[in-house]
């Protein structure tokens, strides 16, 4: 069978005749239909029944879908139609591929409310990409506002058998964009030999609750159960009592829904079957007796009797179980006689979509093994060639799958492997099982085979090696044969490790091993060295299966994990302004510098493009440069270089290229001589926008690498240098420098080598334009990176909203009032509530109204900043708050505040980032990760937490110290208390880590409130109330904590006045005259008297003429929120402001400070008009 041949599926599309209007239901209740119309009305009318009845039973075996429809047929719809409320109606289009379009629309497609904001400029659903991706191939789904492509089946050239299955994997993938419930995976078949662990795994986005039954009766956890009520169902030891039919349910987003029910075998022993062909096809071992076909022969064979096939029409039919495997093994021994291609030996599978066949003879080419499940999977098939098969002599042959590869052995010998395949003939399942036919029309076999043997399991080489005993040569093996090691570094060389500590082989023979499959990086050498270096893409757990060899051929497997810890390439930006500097940093900045003026630089252009240029021809480029005196040392953030921008135009000019995704190997280290010691070596990739072209005086970009996310720290007082050298793409581009550059804390070099950096440095006179961005350790200012105080909840006693609008991205109604939007989303309706229970009226420290707090309204909270900066968020040392109020301290491990990951940390790579959490025994608890892969853990005391009381909760680190620290708000503790302290010195990098790994529910890095993760699941959930949770940059001192009272402001004003006269006491009111002197506190302030001691007032009062004067105390500064009123009245009961006029007399005041002498103010009254009985002047003293 060439793979270019396209055989059509002895499977057919299902047909179903609807012969009366009325309401069809599926076994499992999730598509159903009523026909609003009667079928039998027209022949039109009837092929709209049929084809929804084929629709329906489709997905209702082959998907899980919440959906009613009402169908109606009307000849006046031009083609069909559809909306998310289950309506259907055709007119001019009937057949079966428009009615899964219309289905599609019923789902969502085109129609739920999320739609278009997923669709516009790609589909943005992680869920419906990824089921594009297993299905068809490519990595995001097209669409309009109408429908999604591929799988939409908008026109009859889309449908086809395949397609179906595809099509129903897409839309379940959509509805989980669109927030609905679906399985995004159903569960597949499960085959195990007794004793083994059956898994059994669905994958369900939108759940919220699981229930696993088997022969439709709920499953429990304990004994060998676990996981009954989780996405993953597993049984250990596993025994015949546990074979049945499965089913998971799910509850979430207001639905229930029940997959499709899979199967589990449990094989009593790892042998399925054994025919040895002496005079029959009966099972030697067990009860899978085969059928002959045909006028076989029994003659003889390798061990006793082999059947002989005619190759016109004898062939073996085996029973279904032989088929149902997981991991499997069939080894035989053949003797061919030739003949045309595509014979098989054997063909396990179900139609010509789904097989694992080994033919002696494919066209044009050798032997071929070969495996397919386009039915599961995209429709690729998996091949192992090898030399075609002898014929006329016994040839041993044996094709062992072992989870996710597939080998075939000959004479003992593995002669090829193939990977990456995903399934296994127990997902087909596989029932048409022949022993020298095929699924295809195909020639049948012609020549003898003898013991053909079946197992449910994978034998290993050496077994293999043993099953064809034809040597006396023992093979070697490996012990274990799945072999962790310590994690790789991708800042490092991975050294120190090889696999020859774990393999023997029992003749001493010496030994070759080899690396089959897995990440590019790792190298293994022959006598089992490892080496290399992990890069981009190599986070988490590295898998690689490798084998070990004897001279005789026989082999042994094994797998190899390598965690991987790989922080991102560094991101390269350009900007046509020069960065802005700081007291810490370092920098040579110069300007009007001609090519003559360059490093060795003159008239002639070109002269200097070895110590100038940046280029795979050039060598790499560097710069020394030392540090200052901050005694704690310093933070590199990034270092910055310029582009030439020469102020006089030059004939020749400069050429640059740099294009986005160019990179660059760099490296930073100390500098002692011309003597390099690296700290570390890594690679940049340019982020910006491309430039090209030549000029005749440059850009004068500055092009920065921030080097911020890889914890480089250096030491006080030290020379340190920068080198940059290109990677990939040919970034091309000429340094701006100056050879008479004034820097005295270094200079600029080249190396030895071109386009990669070496150990050479030879110094430069001048400088390069340069900048390096260091931040001190203790000048890190504490500064809020996000403050979620819960007060955005329109009421007490509501949930707390949930709008899903995108894979992987969540709704973000919980505000960070800090101003960097890094807003929390709960995961699902009703998994939060807004409460009025809080821990105080106010936050003491802010003085902010404190009205609500978030509670669990379920078995499932969490909440999470997904999609935020906070992803990246890895400061050296930091604060964390919370404010908790738990329902059980002693209810297990209980992570209010946590930071997703799996693999962070090699030592347990189950443990994820962070952990501020309550311990089992009441302690309090603060677990992380740092960027150098050290984990760290601090516990208080036990029984620090109490029940269902308020707790205001913070841990610190300075990079150096993670402290603890608590107070019982319910007690009314009036300070926290530090419970807890532990040293971290020991660490190269003590940032936060931003953690590794993925999971089809959470994302590395993620920082999640009211839940942790473990394993890669979600776990230590948090059962209470929780308020106010506060992350910051540095270390906030015990006394800036939220639920720190902060000291009384300075008193000003009349406050701070009065206060010097303490003596008073509580006669110190601004309207109080405690000396009874006649003036109130107040006016003493203004003029600066003493209250506790009787004083004058008005002083020097004189009348001339139509002029009053009068004199007062003035005090030198007067309270600032004391101001002076001067009025005037008749009567002493209707006062008049100055320059007011009454019966058309107007008096008007003035005031002269400091006369006539200092200290005094002398008020002048000049009267207008006519004269008045009598006038009188006041002065008032006023305070807000």
């Amino acid at each position: 069978m060439p793979l270019t041949r396209q055989g059509s599926s002895p499977l057919t599309f299902a047909t179903a005749v609807a012969l009366t209007a009325t309401m069809v239901t599926s076994a499992s209740a999730d598509i159903t239909y009523t026909l609003q119309f009667d079928p039998a009305s027209s022949g039109q009318a009837q092929q709209v029944a049929n084809s929804v009845a084929v629709a329906a039973a489709f997905y209702n075996q082959h998907g899980s879908f919440n959906k009613h429809w009402n169908v109606y047929y009307n000849a006046g719809i031009p083609t069909a139609e559809g909306n998310y409320d289950g309506y259907m109606g055709y007119g001019g289009t009937r057949n079966e591929r428009v009615v899964f379009h219309e289905a599609a629309h019923t789902f969502g497609m085109g129609t739920h409310w999320a739609y278009p904001g997923l669709v516009a400029g790609g589909w943005k659903g992680k869920y419906g990409n990824t089921a594009l991706s297993e299905s068809y191939g490519g990595t995001t789904l097209g669409g309009d506002g109408h429908a999604i492509w591929p799988s939409g089946f908008n026109y009859d050239n889309e449908d086809g058998f395949l397609a179906r299955f595809y099509h129903t994997r897409v839309m379940a993938g959509m509805r989980a964009d669109l927030g609905i419930l679906s399985f995004t995976r159903e569960a597949r078949n499960e085959a195990v030999v007794a004793g083994e662990t059956a898994e059994l795994k669905v994958e369900s986005p939108m759940a919220g609750s699981y229930q696993w039954k088997r022969n439709n009766v709920n499953l429990t956890n304990g004994g060998d159960i676990s996981g009954a009520n989780t996405a993953t169902l597993r049984i250990a030891n596993a025994e015949a009592a546990d074979a049945g039919t499965y089913t998971c349910t799910v509850t979430g987003a207001g639905e229930t829904l029940t997959n499709r029910s899979r199967q589990l075998w449990v094989h009593p022993t790892p042998q399925v079957a054994q025919y040895t062909f002496n005079g029959n096809a009966t099972d030697s071992v067990g009860t899978n007796s085969g059928t002959a076909t045909g006028s076989p022969a029994y003659v003889a064979g390798k061990i006793g009797q082999a059947i002989d096939l005619d190759g016109v029409d004898d062939f073996v039919d085996l029973p279904d179980p032989v088929g149902r495997t997981r991991d499997l093994t069939i080894a035989t021994w053949v003797n061919w006689d030739g003949g045309g291609d595509w014979q098989r030996v054997f063909d396990f599978g179900s139609n010509t979509s789904q097989y694992l066949f080994l033919t002696p003879k494919a066209g044009g080419s050798g032997m071929r093994l070969a495996f397919k499940d386009a039915v599961n999977n995209r429709d690729v098939e998996y091949v192992v060639n090898t030399p075609t098969l002898t014929t006329g002599q016994w040839v041993h042959i044996a094709a062992v799958l072992r989870e996710n590869y597939l080998t075939l052995y000959v004479n003992g010998k593995p002669v090829g492997s193939v990977f990456n395949i995903l399934s296994s003939p127990a997902d087909f399942p596989a029932t048409n099982n022949y022993i020298g036919k095929s699924q295809f029309n195909d020639p049948l076999f012609n020549g003898r085979v003898d013991d053909f043997r079946v197992y449910a399991k994978a034998l290993a080489g050496s077994e293999v090696w043993s099953l064809w005993g034809q040597s006396t040569n023992q093979p070697p093996v490996f012990s274990p044969t799945l072999i962790t090691l310590p994690a790789a570094n991708g800042l490092q060389p991975y050294t120190g490790q090889t696999l020859a500590a774990y393999a023997s082989d029992p003749d001493g023979n010496p030994l070759t091993f080899t690396k089959l499959n897995g990440p590019a990086w790792l190298a293994v050498a022959a006598n089992g060295t490892l080496s290399g270096q992990p890069g981009a893409g190599d986070n988490g757990d590295n898998t690689f299966v490798v084998r070990v060899t004897d001279p005789s051929g026989a082999s042994s497997d094994a797998t190899v994990i390598i965690p991987g810890i790989v922080p991102q390439s560094a991101p390269v930006t350009a900007s046509a302004t020069a960065p802005v500097t700081d007291a810490d940093d370092v920098s040579f900045f110069a300007s009007n510098i001609g090519e003559p003026d360059s490093i060795d630089g003159t008239g002639a252009s070109g002269d200097n493009d070895t110590s100038t240029y940046v280029s795979e021809d050039r060598p790499s480029k560097g710069q020394t440069f030392t540090t200052g005196a901050s005694a704690q040392g310093y933070f590199m953030q990034s270092f910055t270089v310029q582009h030439v921008n020469w102020p006089v135009l030059t004939p020749n000019g400069t050429y640059y290229d740099l294009q986005p995704g160019d990179q660059w190997e760099f490296q930073i280290g100390s500098m002692s001589g011309t003597t390099k010691t690296a700290l570390l070596k890594y690679t940049a990739t340019y982020d910006g926008a491309a430039l090209t072209g030549t000029a005749n005086s440059g850009s004068g970009r500055y092009l920065t690498f921030n080097v911020s996310g890889l914890g480089v720290q250096l030491a006080p007082n030290t020379t340190y240098y920068f080198e940059i050298a290109p990677l990939s793409g040919d970034p091309y581009f000429e340094l701006n420098s100056s050879r008479t550059g004034s820097y005295a804390g270094g200079t600029a070099y080249r190396g030895n080598d071109l386009g990669f950096i070496g150990t050479g440095v030879n110094p430069l006179t001048g400088d390069y334009i340069f900048h390096v961005n260091l931040e001190s350790k203790t000048t890190v200012p504490a500064s809020t990176v996000a403050y979620w105080n819960f007060e955005e909840g329109a009421s007490a006693d509501v949930h707390v909203p949930y709008n899903r609008t995108a894979a992987g991205r969540y709704e973000g109604s919980i505000f960070d009032i800090s101003g960097n939007a890094n807003h929390l989303s709960v995961w699902n309706t009703g998994w939060h509530w807004y409460r009025s229970n809080v821990p105080a009226a106010t936050t003491p420290q802010s003085g902010a109204a404190n009205t609500r707090s978030v509670q669990n309204a379920n078995g499932f909270p969490a909440m999470s900043a997904i999609g935020t900066g906070l992803t990246a968020w890895n400061p050296a040392t930091f604060t964390m708050e919370a404010t908790i109020r738990p329902d059980d301290a002693t209810n297990g491990y209980q992570t209010f505040i946590g930071r997703d990951s799996q693999g962070a940390f090699a030592g347990n790579t189950a443990l994820s980032a962070l952990y501020f959490a309550i311990a089992p025994d009441g302690a309090l608890r603060f677990v992380f990760t740092d960027a150098a892969g050290n984990n760290w853990a601090l516990n208080s005391s036990p029984n620090v937490m109490q029940d269902a009381k308020w707790h205001a909760v913070a841990a610190t680190s300075d990079g150096d110290t993670l402290s603890l620290y608590r107070k019982n708000l319910t007690n009314g503790d009036a300070t926290y208390t530090l419970v807890g302290t532990l040293d971290i010195s020991a660490s190269t990098n003590p940032a936060l880590s931003t953690g590794l790994g993925d999971g089809p529910d959470w994302d590395a890095g993620v920082i999640t409130v009211g839940r942790g993760l473990y394993n890669g699941g979600h776990t230590d959930r948090f059962f209470g109330h929780i308020d106010d949770v506060r992350l910051s940059n540095g270390v906030l001192a015990s006394s800036a904590f939220l639920y720190s009272t902060p000291p009384p402001p300075p008193l000003a004003g009349y406050a701070a006045w009065i206060n010097n006269y303490q003596q008073l006491g509580a006669a110190n009111g601004f309207n109080d005259d405690p000396d009874g002197d006649g003036l109130a506190n107040g006016v003493e302030s203004y003029f600066g008297t003493s209250p506790a001691a009787a004083s004058s007032g008005l002083s020097a009062v004189a009348a001339t003429g139509n002029v009053l004067t009068f004199q007062h105390p003035q005090a030198s500064t007067p309270p600032a929120d004391v101001t002076p009123s001067y009025r005037w009245s008749t009567d002493m009961v209707t006062w008049h402001a100055s320059g007011e006029t009454l019966n058309g007399t107007t008096v008007d005041l003035t005031t002269s400070p400091d006369t006539p002498a200092a200290g005094i103010t002398t008020v002048t009254a000049t009267i207008t008009g006519p004269p008045l009985p009598s006038v009188f002047v006041s002065l008032q003293v006023n305070k807000p």
